[in-house]
C-alpha cells in the first residue's frame, strides 16, 4: 500500500529532530519560487523571516504535457508551456514553515497545511510549479500502475489522493 500518512508522519518526525530552522513539505515534481523576480527561494523565505511571519502558502500552478515532447533528463520548466490554476484540494498549500520548537500537525490537511500554535502567514503567496506527468506513457503508468491500485483505503475515505478521479485509462 502507499500511504501518505506514513510520509507525513516521517516529516513531522524530521521536523521534530533535526535542527534546521524553516522547512519545506516538498514532492519531488514540485518546483517553488519567490513571488518576487530576481529574489530566489532562499531570499524570499529570509525575507519572510525577517519580517515576522513563520509560515509560507503557495499558489499552485498545474502544468501539463499538450504535445511537447520530454525526454528523460529534459527541465519540465522549459518543456511544458501550460497551465492550470490547483484545484479544490490544492486551495491551501501552507507547505513552508519555520521551526520553533511547538507541536506540528500536517496530517489533518494531508500535508498542505502545516497547523502550529502562534502560527503568522506571510500575505503574498509563494509560487508552487507542479509538474505531475510528463507525457501518456508517464501518466498512464503513474496513476494506473504505480498508484492508484496501491492507494490506503481510509486514506481515501478522507478524501485524500481524489484529485485525478476523473481520469480513465486512455485519456489523453
Amino acid at each position: 500500500r502507499f500511504s501518505l500518512r506514513r510520509i507525513i508522519d516521517r516529516k513531522q518526525q524530521l521536523a521534530r529532530e533535526l535542527s534546521s530552522t524553516w522547512f519545506v513539505n516538498h514532492d519531488a515534481d514540485e518546483f517553488r519560487e519567490s513571488p518576487w523576480p530576481g529574489i530566489s527561494l532562499v531570499e524570499g523565505i529570509r525575507l519572510v523571516d525577517e519580517l515576522g511571519y513563520n509560515a509560507i502558502d503557495f499558489q499552485v500552478f498545474n502544468f501539463w504535457p499538450t504535445g511537447e515532447v520530454y525526454r528523460a533528463g529534459d527541465d519540465p520548466r522549459a518543456a511544458f508551456q501550460y497551465y492550470e490554476r490547483g484545484g479544490t484540494w490544492d486551495k491551501l498549500q501552507i507547505r513552508c514553515w519555520r521551526h520553533d520548537g511547538a507541536s506540528l500537525d500536517l496530517t489533518s490537511s494531508a500535508g498542505h497545511e502545516a497547523i502550529f500554535p502562534h502560527r503568522r502567514v506571510f500575505p503574498i503567496r509563494f509560487v508552487l510549479r507542479h509538474y505531475p506527468f510528463r507525457g501518456q506513457e508517464h501518466a498512464t503508468r503513474k496513476l494506473f500502475s504505480e498508484r492508484r491500485p496501491f492507494y490506503d483505503p481510509t486514506e481515501r475515505a478522507l478524501g485524500w489522493h481524489v484529485q485525478y478521479d476523473r481520469l480513465s485509462p486512455g485519456d489523453p
